[in-house]
């Protein structure tokens, strides 16, 4: 990509400072970012020019190499710190619309251990996860994929009108221009 993930355009913001206006917007009030060391510098002076560092805990991957489940695993025992209840995740390169998709997967399937939006029955991101659930990814070992720990609780879906949900950048290429 050429630049951390978090800081691309998405129309007068980031992505990352999008997903965190769409976490507030639809009712989040304990935010936490996981980050990498090589980016975390530049990732903080980011969140602090565009006021929103205070709002928002940021945690330092020391070894992301290890994969994306290390990630998570560092973001649900950060957010499960200041919280009894579930979790939301996301990888910050899934361009969602904003707080009513992430409305309708904190509102959608309430009984669900895990619940996933989903567009045009096309399971994506953000997901939510049970005490339980979250508690199950923490104890996998190091090196599990996320998805197959999940798997063991029958994610259920959660219809969403939002094509971003499925979308992952991981290239120039892939960059959507509808947050242009």
């Amino acid at each position: 990509m050429g630049s951390p993930k978090a800081l691309l355009p998405w129309g007068s913001t980031t992505l990352l400072c999008h997903w965190l206006d769409a976490f507030v917007g639809a009712g989040c009030t304990d935010v936490s970012v996981v980050v990498g060391p090589p980016h975390a510098e530049r990732i903080v002076a980011h969140l602090r020019a565009a006021g929103r560092l205070a709002a928002t805990r940021v945690v330092v991957n020391p070894s992301p190499e290890r994969g994306m489940h290390s990630s998570l695993v560092l973001g649900l025992t950060a957010a499960l710190a200041g919280t009894a209840g579930g979790v939301l995740f996301s990888p910050v390169d899934v361009p969602v619309a904003g707080p009513a998709t992430i409305r309708a997967v904190l509102e959608g399937a309430p009984q669900a251990a895990v619940a996933v939006a989903a567009w045009r029955d096309r399971p994506g991101h953000p997901v939510r996860l049970s005490l339980a659930a979250a508690q199950a990814v923490m104890a996998a070992p190091v090196g599990a994929i996320s998805r197959d720990v999940l798997a063991a609780f029958g994610p259920e879906c959660v219809a969403v009108d939002d094509p971003g949900v499925v979308e992952n950048w991981n290239f120039a290429s892939d960059v959507s221009v509808r947050g242009a």
